[in-house]
């Protein structure tokens, strides 16, 4: 990736500001566009499909009349209304801070392997606005960078490649990662830092299906799907949220947690205003309000962001995110990582995480290294013959390993494996 002093312009990714007009006019259209796309989904629906999909059926009627005579594609419904479907069980929004549970298998994302094209692009979801249009609004670049990505991307919550957000086997499931509530605006390099830790666990998952089903096989039973979950937590203000500034001749990163009364006073204020007879946006809420935040100054040549603008905004805007959080829970016993293999790791879509070809390859190495010893122990097991890989590698790791320990090393793995399968030898 581009270092932050190799670019000609200012390299600091500013988070949003008020002052910011033609940014803050982007996230405003981009929601009003689709809304009106929503609302002529609504206008169209029988009353027992607006019931299906929450919706109040006193207000079909000023839905139909708002847009009438306006028709929209009957694919785009479809898949709108399948996006809207599955993300009412796994999507919750609440004063700016967002959880999304999602369902991990390898049979969702070899559904969703290949389909990507064919689906809306991240523009279309998000109203006809690219991300390109607020990133230029901020005074980020508006060329491509080095690296060859643009400064900004529509960043997915939960990526395509895991297949979407309904259950296995749902048709066309994967189309519901194309959806307004699923994309996020950030840094191309976040973006790429997420891809990191999203291919390297559907490897992961994708491996570990081909050995649970081969040791099923070997014992004459029937292979299981074995499934996790993904937790999502966008915005969490208890949090740290990261993010570069200009430390006079340097560029660093730096972490910075919000005022805790400050976002108690505005959950409650949010609260009370959508609760009101004439709930309003937070912005014009702000206009009537002093604000004596603190401010978030990333550089002396930008326009600094207070804490409340920061709040309210992302009150205003589900695609204005500060941190996401992943944690992944497996829900089978591993045979190449330890136990249930949890993990959990995050992600800042205002910083620019530096994500080296290096580390691309150490990941490369080190995962070969993980599945060889894994195809070794269990061909061993279900006594196989092994490798000519799979020996000169295991020599490497255990060049000095001695007989007795070699027979250690199997008698524990057959442990886990007996483990696995519900079995014991007597």
């Amino acid at each position: 990736m581009t270092m932050l002093a190799e670019t000609d312009t200012n390299p600091i990714r500013k988070f949003i500001s008020y002052r910011d007009q033609v940014a803050y006019d982007t996230l405003d259209n981009l929601l009003l566009k689709v809304g009106e796309r929503d609302l002529k989904i609504q206008g169209d629906l029988t009353p027992e499909e607006r019931e299906k999909y929450g919706l109040d059926s006193n207000q079909a009627g000023d839905d139909a009349d708002a847009l009438r005579g306006r028709k929209i594609a009957a694919a785009l419904k479809h898949k709108r209304l399948q996006g809207i479907d599955s993300q009412v069980k796994t999507y919750d929004f609440n004063n700016g801070e967002t959880t999304i549970g999602v369902t991990l298998d390898e049979a969702k994302m070899a559904a969703a392997s290949g389909k990507r094209a064919a689906e809306l692009g991240q523009a279309a979801v998000m109203g006809g606005f690219s991300a390109s249009n607020i990133a230029s609004g901020l005074g980020w670049e508006k060329q491509r960078l080095a690296s060859g990505f643009f400064s900004s991307e529509w960043l997915h919550l939960s990526a395509f490649s895991w297949g979407g957000f309904m259950p296995t086997g749902a048709k066309s499931g994967f189309s519901t990662s194309q959806n307004l509530e699923n994309l996020i605006f950030g840094t191309s390099e976040t973006n790429s830092l997420m891809t990191r830790y999203e291919m390297a666990w559907q490897d992961f998952y994708r491996k570990e299906q081909k050995i649970h089903e081969k040791i099923a096989k070997a014992r004459n039973e029937d292979p299981k799907s074995l499934q996790g979950r993904l937790r999502i937590h966008c915005n969490n203000f208890s949090e740290p949220i990261r993010c570069d500034v200009n430390a006079g001749d340097k560029y660093r990163f730096t972490d910075f947690t919000i005022d805790q009364a400050l976002v108690n006073k505005t959950a409650l204020l949010a609260e009370e205003n959508f609760q009101s007879q004439n709930p309003t946006t937070m912005r014009a809420l702000y206009a009537t309000r002093s604000d004596n935040s603190r401010t978030v100054n990333q550089d002396s040549r930008t326009p600094f962001t207070t804490e409340k603008e920061m709040l309210y905004l992302a009150h205003d805007f589900p695609a204005v995110v500060y941190s996401v959080e992943y944690a992944i829970e497996n829900e089978f016993d591993s045979v190449l990582l330890d136990s249930k293999a949890c993990a959990s790791f995050s992600f800042y879509p205002f910083h620019r995480s530096l994500y080296h070809q290096a580390e691309a390859v150490l990941d490369a190495l080190v995962w070969k290294k993980v599945k060889v010893m894994a195809d070794f122990l269990v061909n061993r097991e279900l006594e196989e013959e092994e490798t000519d890989e799979e020996k000169a590698l295991v020599s490497q790791i255990v060049p000095q390993q001695s007989h007795n320990d070699m027979v250690t090393l199997q008698a524990d793995s057959n442990k886990d494996l007996h483990r696995l399968s519900g079995e014991r030898k007597p």
